[in-house]
Order: C-alpha cells, then sequence, then structure tokens
C-alpha cells in the first residue's frame, strides 16, 4: 500500500488501492449522513480520508473530524 502524507501538491487518491490508509485515517466514527469515503487527500497541512458529501462537495476527514479543501 502506498503511504499518502503531506505534500506540497494537493493528492485527490481516488482509487481503492487506498481505500484501506483512508479508513485507517478516520477511524471508527460514523461518516456525515449520506456520506462515502472515496480515498485518500493530502496536502501541506494535513492527510487524511477524501470524503464526498451528500451535497457533492469533497472534504478532507481525519480522526472522526471533517475539514475544507480549499481550491
Amino acid at each position: 500500500m502506498k503511504y499518502f502524507g503531506l505534500t506540497d501538491e494537493k493528492m485527490f487518491l481516488e482509487d481503492q488501492k487506498y481505500m484501506e490508509m483512508a479508513k485507517f485515517y478516520w477511524g471508527w466514527s460514523p461518516l456525515p449522513i449520506g456520506a462515502k469515503i472515496i480515498g485518500g487527500y493530502s496536502d501541506n497541512k494535513r492527510a487524511g480520508v477524501l470524503i464526498r458529501l451528500v451535497n457533492g462537495n469533497l472534504v478532507c476527514g481525519n480522526a472522526g473530524k471533517i475539514s475544507r479543501i480549499s481550491k
């Protein structure tokens, strides 16, 4: 499994091979209603799970908390 950690470039890792590591970042907390884990995400400030919310927005999740992904 390729590790995804902090990086200068934003990385949207939407591939099945990243799912196991992504779930490790999220932990045991329930996802927001209607949300789906779709892969991993990292940038120069954080690394975590890439989550698609019910409204279609993408967010970064880590340890049961979500944060916005700025463009």
